[in-house]
């Protein structure tokens, strides 16, 4: 085994991952100013690009996607399979030792 075929396919791996343009969706605008504020922050960065967001809330969901011109959804599960995506965010709005508390796997950082 030649070493140096690792070392090069983590070197793809990793050139991969910094220039690919991530597709990105928010699952619910409860925590307003969280997506209004990640949208803003989206569109100004280059390697990735906000796409849709999934919102029960009709009048809250019109007025985000118009303001990012993004696709809507009122059924989380219609955006995910409609749409191709790398990265979801969930703007919860619970205190972060809740979601830490109910996890299964205890994540290093919430």
């Amino acid at each position: 085994m030649n070493p140096g075929n690792g070392a090069r396919a983590l070197g793809i791996f990793f050139e991969e991952l910094m220039t690919k343009k991530w597709r990105i969706a928010i699952l619910g605008l409860g925590h307003w100013y969280s997506a209004y504020n990640l949208a803003r922050a989206l569109s100004e960065c280059q390697t990735a690009e906000l796409v849709a967001v999934a919102w029960r809330n009709e009048a809250q969901l019109n007025a985000f996607t118009g303001d990012f011109r993004i696709s809507g959804y009122s059924d989380y599960g219609e955006l995910l399979k409609r749409e191709e995506i790398d990265i979801v965010h969930l703007p919860l709005q619970y205190p972060r030792w809740r979601v830490a508390r109910s996890w299964p796997r205890k994540p290093a950082n919430i």
